[in-house]
Protein backbone atom coordinates (compact mmCIF):
# COMPACT_ATOMS: atom_id res chain seq x y z
CA UNK A 1 0.00 0.00 0.00
CA UNK A 2 1.52 3.64 -1.02
CA UNK A 3 1.14 6.43 0.56
CA UNK A 4 -1.77 7.66 -1.38
CA UNK A 5 -3.88 5.15 -0.82
CA UNK A 6 -3.32 5.34 2.64
CA UNK A 7 -4.03 8.99 2.77
CA UNK A 8 -6.97 8.31 0.52
CA UNK A 9 -8.41 5.98 3.15
CA UNK A 10 -7.83 8.51 6.19
CA UNK A 11 -9.23 11.21 4.15
CA UNK A 12 -12.37 8.71 3.68
CA UNK A 13 -12.41 7.85 6.91
CA UNK A 14 -12.17 11.32 8.73
CA UNK A 15 -15.32 12.16 6.14
CA UNK A 16 -17.29 9.38 7.46
CA UNK A 17 -16.49 10.25 11.11
CA UNK A 18 -17.53 14.06 9.96
CA UNK A 19 -20.68 12.99 8.04
CA UNK A 20 -21.88 11.24 11.20
CA UNK A 21 -21.34 14.35 13.53
CA UNK A 22 -24.46 15.01 15.18
CA UNK A 23 -26.09 18.59 14.96
CA UNK A 24 -28.87 19.79 16.03
CA UNK A 25 -31.57 19.74 13.15
CA UNK A 26 -31.03 23.36 11.84
CA UNK A 27 -27.52 23.24 11.34
CA UNK A 28 -27.35 19.58 9.95
CA UNK A 29 -28.20 21.02 6.66
CA UNK A 30 -25.39 23.37 6.84
CA UNK A 31 -22.86 20.28 6.52
CA UNK A 32 -21.42 20.21 3.50
CA UNK A 33 -21.25 16.22 2.03
CA UNK A 34 -17.57 15.45 3.23
CA UNK A 35 -17.65 11.83 1.83
CA UNK A 36 -19.06 12.70 -1.95
CA UNK A 37 -16.62 15.36 -1.74
CA UNK A 38 -13.66 12.83 -1.07
CA UNK A 39 -15.29 10.74 -3.20
CA UNK A 40 -15.06 12.57 -5.98
CA UNK A 41 -11.46 13.56 -5.34
CA UNK A 42 -10.97 9.74 -5.68
CA UNK A 43 -12.54 9.18 -9.08
CA UNK A 44 -11.01 12.21 -10.38
CA UNK A 45 -7.02 11.60 -8.88
CA UNK A 46 -7.00 8.02 -8.10
CA UNK A 47 -9.27 6.13 -10.41
CA UNK A 48 -6.99 2.70 -9.77
CA UNK A 49 -7.94 2.91 -6.66
CA UNK A 50 -11.86 4.04 -6.33
CA UNK A 51 -13.86 2.01 -8.60
CA UNK A 52 -17.57 0.98 -8.35
CA UNK A 53 -16.84 -1.44 -5.58
CA UNK A 54 -15.04 1.34 -3.15
CA UNK A 55 -18.12 3.60 -3.89
CA UNK A 56 -20.33 0.61 -3.02
CA UNK A 57 -18.97 -0.06 0.38
CA UNK A 58 -18.20 3.22 1.38
CA UNK A 59 -22.10 4.26 0.66
CA UNK A 60 -23.75 1.08 2.42
CA UNK A 61 -20.95 2.63 5.55
CA UNK A 62 -22.41 6.45 5.13
CA UNK A 63 -26.20 3.95 5.28
CA UNK A 64 -24.83 2.23 8.76
CA UNK A 65 -23.96 5.79 10.39
CA UNK A 66 -26.76 7.46 9.20
CA UNK A 67 -29.26 4.91 10.14
CA UNK A 68 -30.76 5.24 6.55
CA UNK A 69 -32.32 2.09 4.66
CA UNK A 70 -29.73 -0.37 3.07
CA UNK A 71 -28.63 0.85 -0.48
CA UNK A 72 -29.89 4.60 -0.16
CA UNK A 73 -26.43 5.97 -0.25
CA UNK A 74 -24.57 3.60 -3.05
CA UNK A 75 -27.63 4.11 -5.32
CA UNK A 76 -26.91 7.85 -4.81
CA UNK A 77 -23.28 8.21 -4.74
CA UNK A 78 -23.13 5.73 -7.57
CA UNK A 79 -25.72 7.96 -9.59
CA UNK A 80 -24.10 11.14 -8.96
CA UNK A 81 -20.51 10.07 -9.45
CA UNK A 82 -20.91 8.26 -12.63
CA UNK A 83 -20.04 11.82 -14.40
CA UNK A 84 -16.79 11.77 -13.13
CA UNK A 85 -16.35 8.28 -13.59
CA UNK A 86 -17.31 8.60 -17.46
CA UNK A 87 -15.98 11.90 -18.30
CA UNK A 88 -12.96 11.94 -15.85
CA UNK A 89 -10.58 13.41 -18.14
CA UNK A 90 -12.82 15.99 -19.06
CA UNK A 91 -13.56 17.46 -15.81
CA UNK A 92 -9.69 17.91 -14.79
CA UNK A 93 -9.50 19.85 -18.03
CA UNK A 94 -11.79 22.53 -16.83
CA UNK A 95 -10.86 25.79 -15.32
CA UNK A 96 -10.74 26.16 -11.60
CA UNK A 97 -14.02 28.31 -11.93
CA UNK A 98 -16.10 25.59 -14.14
CA UNK A 99 -14.81 22.51 -11.35
CA UNK A 100 -17.49 23.61 -8.56
CA UNK A 101 -20.41 24.08 -10.96
CA UNK A 102 -19.69 20.18 -12.01
CA UNK A 103 -19.48 18.88 -8.34
CA UNK A 104 -22.63 20.71 -7.80
CA UNK A 105 -24.28 18.94 -10.67
CA UNK A 106 -22.90 16.01 -9.33
CA UNK A 107 -23.61 15.91 -5.65
CA UNK A 108 -27.07 17.81 -6.59
CA UNK A 109 -28.17 14.49 -9.06
CA UNK A 110 -26.47 12.37 -5.61
CA UNK A 111 -28.89 14.26 -3.56
CA UNK A 112 -32.03 13.89 -5.94
CA UNK A 113 -31.27 10.58 -6.75
CA UNK A 114 -31.19 9.92 -2.53
CA UNK A 115 -34.92 11.70 -2.41
CA UNK A 116 -36.81 9.59 -5.09
CA UNK A 117 -35.56 6.56 -3.83
CA UNK A 118 -36.60 7.65 0.00
CA UNK A 119 -39.47 8.65 -1.23
CA UNK A 120 -40.28 5.55 -2.53
CA UNK A 121 -39.25 3.95 0.80
CA UNK A 122 -41.31 6.49 3.12
CA UNK A 123 -44.46 9.17 2.66
CA UNK A 124 -41.93 11.88 4.71
CA UNK A 125 -41.64 15.18 2.87
CA UNK A 126 -38.94 17.13 2.53
CA UNK A 127 -37.58 20.78 3.11
CA UNK A 128 -35.51 22.96 0.34
CA UNK A 129 -32.83 23.15 3.26
CA UNK A 130 -32.02 19.66 1.72
CA UNK A 131 -30.75 21.08 -1.09
CA UNK A 132 -28.32 22.97 0.58
CA UNK A 133 -25.47 20.40 0.83
CA UNK A 134 -24.83 20.50 -2.48
CA UNK A 135 -24.00 24.01 -2.58
CA UNK A 136 -21.96 24.42 0.47
CA UNK A 137 -19.81 21.25 -0.89
CA UNK A 138 -19.20 23.07 -4.30
CA UNK A 139 -18.12 25.95 -2.32
CA UNK A 140 -15.33 24.04 -0.89
CA UNK A 141 -14.32 21.79 -3.90
CA UNK A 142 -11.29 23.95 -4.42
CA UNK A 143 -10.09 24.27 -0.76
CA UNK A 144 -10.34 20.51 -0.55
CA UNK A 145 -9.25 19.20 -3.71
CA UNK A 146 -5.78 21.38 -3.25
CA UNK A 147 -5.72 19.83 0.19
CA UNK A 148 -5.76 15.96 -0.64
CA UNK A 149 -3.67 16.96 -3.93
CA UNK A 150 -1.11 18.37 -2.17
CA UNK A 151 -0.62 14.85 0.18
CA UNK A 152 -0.62 12.52 -3.24
CA UNK A 153 0.93 14.57 -5.89
CA UNK A 154 4.15 12.85 -5.01
CA UNK A 155 2.67 9.54 -5.72
CA UNK A 156 0.79 10.28 -9.11
CA UNK A 157 3.28 12.26 -11.44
Amino acid sequence: MNASTLWLIISLIVALLLTALPLPYPMYFFMPDWVGLVLIFGVLYCPNIVRFLVIFIIGVCCDLLMGAPLGLHPFAYLCGLFPAIRWRNEFLDQSDFVQPFLVFGMLMTARIAMLGAWLVVSQSTVSLLFFLPPVIAAGLWLIVDRILFNHIQTEMY
